[in-house]
C-alpha cells in the first residue's frame, strides 16, 4: 500500500511542475505576473478606468475616447485606486489628453530641498508651520517623497503658515 500511495504522489508533482511556466518557455514571452497577456489588440474600456501599461510602466485614466497620463506612478498611487494591467496596443485607440498629478489633499516632500507641500487642485501649498501637523492631525511620515519634475508640474500656491 505504501508504494501505491507514493506513486500517486509522484504523478501529482509531475503534473504541477509541468503547468508552471518558465522564463525560457516561448508561451510565457508576453506574461504579466503569471497571467498570459492576450491584450495585443485595441480594447474598449469603461469611462474612468485606471490602467497600468506594462509596456512603458505608466499609469493612465481612461475618459471615453481620451486618456490622461499620470505624471508618475507615485501620483497614481496617491489616488488609492486599483489599476488594470494593460498594454500599449490595447489603449492605442485612446488619444492622450493632458496629464494628471497627485490627489488633492496629499502631502509631498521634495527630494531636492526637503520642503513639504500640501497638494491642492492646481497648486502646491508649502507647509511652514508645525501647527499644521499638530492641530490638523497630519504626520510628516505620510508625505510621499517626490522628484523635482513632479514638483514642477504644479504652481506654488499660498504658504500654510498658521492654523
Amino acid at each position: 500500500m505504501c508504494t501505491l500511495f507514493f506513486r500517486k504522489e509522484k504523478k501529482k508533482k509531475e503534473k504541477i511542475t509541468k503547468k508552471i511556466p518558465t522564463k525560457e518557455d516561448k508561451n510565457t514571452k508576453n506574461t504579466i505576473y503569471g497571467i498570459h497577456n492576450i491584450l495585443n489588440k485595441e480594447v474598449r474600456y469603461p469611462k474612468y478606468t485606471y490602467v497600468y501599461n506594462v509596456d512603458n510602466s505608466k499609469c493612465y485614466i481612461l475618459l471615453g475616447t481620451t486618456k490622461k497620463e499620470f505624471i508618475s506612478t507615485r501620483a497614481c498611487w496617491s489616488w488609492s485606486i486599483y489599476c488594470v494591467n494593460t498594454t500599449t496596443a490595447a489603449i492605442s485607440n485612446y488619444h492622450l489628453y493632458g496629464k494628471k498629478g497627485f490627489r488633492p489633499g496629499t502631502l509631498v516632500t521634495s527630494v531636492f530641498d526637503d520642503k513639504t507641500y500640501f497638494v491642492g487642485e492646481k497648486y502646491l501649498h508649502p507647509i511652514t508651520s508645525p501647527d499644521f501637523y499638530q492641530v490638523l492631525g497630519f504626520s510628516k511620515k505620510q508625505a510621499i517623497i517626490v522628484s523635482t519634475e513632479e514638483i514642477e508640474f504644479y504652481e506654488i500656491g499660498e504658504e500654510i503658515s498658521g492654523i
